[in-house]
């Protein structure tokens, strides 16, 4: 997607869309449904999200040279929870 797109539009899109989705939490009150009030808010971030997680470490690991693309990795297992890497980081 990113070599087609660029990473450009989806690492703004995301955030937006992301934001969006937090800004509708703000909107319902407390005796609101939760499919009516909350759970639209839980799509639009997760969309969010979506969009933003999935080029990220391709633009990590494109704009890094060679000699640095082992920190580069390392750098962004933090954002993928069940990423090998994280897993292996204890034993390190």
């Amino acid at each position: 997607m990113v070599d087609r797109l660029g990473s450009k539009l989806p690492l703004v899109v995301g955030p937006a869309t992301a934001a969006t989705g937090f800004a509708l939490f703000a909107l319902p009150g407390i005796e609101a449904d939760y499919w009516i009030a909350f759970f639209p808010a839980v799509v639009v971030l997760g969309i969010g999200m979506t969009v933003t997680v999935a080029p990220l470490p391709t633009t990590v690991m494109n704009s890094v040279g060679p000699d640095v693309a082992g920190i580069a990795s390392v750098a962004i297992v933090p954002f993928f929870p069940s990423s090998p890497e994280k897993q292996l980081l204890p034993t390190v």
